[in-house]
């Protein structure tokens, strides 16, 4: 058994950064004289919580300090007890080298910092590991993301409606509370009824002028993320993944197949280990941003499938003993360790993607009715005759296709998670391809992406897909999903319109996965061109999506010839 101390909890000790400004942070230690190892924590969310803790993995402060490690728990800059102004990221580089370097210079540090945290202040953890403070040895950054446009902000071009709209009000409301808040009294009462309607605020349009959070004053980052389309200079300067090269510390790496930061917490671990600056290790497990239970939408993971069962919380202490604490025989295990959904199994790797994973191409086929779950699509492994006539669809932007489950975070409007989606199947603008029953399994487990040839009669559209199992009972769980703004099907950083009527061929990322489609199962892929209102609507019309009050009807045609096939590409391991 590791020994454990009698700690001392110092509240609101005074942090001043470089430019003057002060923060406060509360210092859970071991009461016992001499240093220790220094774990930072730097969050938006009120250092009075606590607990520590994000889904379950990350330990009270508390039991940190009582197995020998100085917490200090620090309100960033304009948030809660902290003195300046809050702009999201934009300080969190700076402000974090100046509070490690603050920490490691304390009579109770030995010089040796960690920071660690989970989505937003698991960007404070990683913005502030890129600028290499003196001492920081280790990361550990929960359920967050590489970079604040791709993932974070948008998605394939796509505006992350539901989460920012939600998420960025939450933001502003607790900035009210500040006694140095200036904002009028009806200014909060229309945030406030904003915040309480959120399925009717995120409906309104056009974005610019979304009820309550656009409003002058109450949060001015909306302007920021509404303007800043594309992947420009604005988000640029704050991407972690720039400085991937560069970052010499042990990072853990942690996410779940269904939380929407999925695809950067990948990315981060990537990176960063091909570096080769210091070991890095991957934990993916079977959870959604705030949710890390048994039970999650249609699936049950079994006894090893919540966070505290898992075996994540271990490897988080193993981790810090061993880069952190310097105990150099403390092993920490496999690369990576993942949950195989449908098996309720976690697998280890030598790496991510996972070696040996051999891609199949799962090709799109139908005799020109794939709409609906009632319609004649087909996913086969067969290439496609060179004369199958196109899937016609109308989207509509005043009547998308409703976000059911997936990688969301948007609580209060939809819950995450892997839903059931066959009464979406019911709609005549969701195209369903699916396969024959699977005579044995088949292990997915890795990147997925759709490769889709398409047309529309307009210069701008969107392009959905989802990946699902489907059960013996006909049961539709979606997997994953993604989508594809049209304008940027060259790159983010610039749009490209389209010619109307001209055949393209797109590429929609749906990150990734672990499942174990069972023999007996089916798979099936959906195509559409909305998911609302985790994704904003694209109008269709090529102007600026963010101020359109209106849209225009789209008619579109998914190919599948020879000569333009439509697939998706499924990593398949040898079971």
């Amino acid at each position: 058994m590791p020994r454990e101390f009698s700690t001392i909890v110092e509240k609101n000790r005074e942090i001043r950064l470089r430019d003057g400004t002060p923060t406060y942070a509360d210092i859970y230690r071991p009461a016992e004289s001499g240093k220790a190892p220094v774990i930072v924590v730097r969050t938006p969310y009120n250092k009075e919580g606590g607990t520590g803790g994000s889904l379950s993995v990350l330990m009270p402060y508390q039991k940190f300090a009582e197995r020998g490690y100085v917490v200090v728990v620090q309100d960033t800059r304009g948030r809660f007890e902290s003195a300046g102004e809050f702009s999201p990221y934009l300080t969190e580089t700076n402000d974090g080298y100046d509070t490690v370097a603050w920490a490691a210079k304390q009579p109770w540090s030995n010089g040796a910092t960690a920071l660690m945290g989970a989505s937003y202040y698991g960007a404070t953890t990683l913005l502030g590991a890129r600028s290499n403070p003196p001492g920081l040895r280790a990361v550990f950054a929960h359920i967050t993301t590489d970079e604040y446009y791709e993932t974070w902000s948008y998605h394939g071009g796509a505006f992350q409606l539901g989460f920012l709209g939600t998420w960025g009000a939450g933001l502003a409301a607790a900035q009210l509370i500040r006694p140095d808040s200036q904002i009028s009294q009806e200014k909060r009462q229309r945030l406030a009824q904003a915040i309480a309607n959120a399925k009717e605020t995120l409906s309104h349009r056009p974005l610019t002028t979304l009820p309550g959070i656009s409003e002058p004053g109450v949060a001015p980052w909306w302007k920021d993320w509404t303007g800043h389309t594309e992947n420009d200079a604005y988000w640029r300067q704050i991407r972690v993944a720039d400085s991937h090269s560069s970052m010499r510390v042990a990072g853990l790496h942690s996410g779940g197949w269904f939380d929407i930061f999925l695809a950067g917490t990948l990315r981060n671990f990537v990176g960063m280990t091909k570096a080769s600056l210091a070991p890095q290790k991957l934990v993916i497990g079977p959870w959604a941003h705030g949710s890390a239970e048994r039970h999650l939408g249609a699936m049950d993971f079994g006894a090893t499938g919540p966070a505290g069962f898992s075996p994540l919380p271990m490897d988080a202490q193993l981790w810090f003993d061993r880069h952190l604490m310097g105990k150099q025989d403390v092993n920490t295990g496999a690369p990576v360790r993942y949950f195989l959904l449908g098996a309720n199994t976690w697998q280890e790797s030598t790496g991510w993607p996972i070696p040996g994973a051999a891609t199949q191409r799962w090709f799109f086929q139908s005799r020109g009715a794939a709409n609906s779950l009632r319609g004649d699509g087909v996913l086969t492994r067969e290439t496609p005759s060179s004369d199958q006539p196109d899937d016609v669809f109308l989207y509509n932007p005043d009547r998308p296709v409703p976000t059911q489950g997936g990688n969301t975070l948007m609580m209060a409007v939809h819950l995450p998670g892997p839903h059931d989606q066959r009464d979406l199947e019911e709609r005549d603008d969701v195209l369903v391809y699916t396969s024959p029953v699977l005579q044995q399994d088949l292990k997915v487990v890795g990147p997925v992406t759709v490769h889709l040839w398409a047309t529309t009669d307009g210069r701008d559209t969107d392009w959905t897909a989802k990946l699902l199992d489907v059960l013996p009972d006909g049961k539709a769980v979606g997997l994953c999903d993604g989508i594809i703004r049209a304008r940027y099907r060259q790159g983010t950083d610039k749009q490209v319109l389209l010619a109307p009527g001209q055949p393209y061929e797109y590429t929609v990322d749906l990150v990734a996965t672990a499942n174990l489609f069972r023999a007996g199962h089916r798979v099936r892929v959906e195509v559409s061109s909305s998911n609302f209102p985790r994704f904003d609507r694209n109008s269709n019309t090529g102007g600026k999506i963010q101020e359109e009050a209106t849209g225009r009807t789209a008619v579109q045609r998914v190919h599948h010839t020879a000569g333009r096939p439509s697939f998706i590409e499924l990593p398949v391991l040898a079971s």
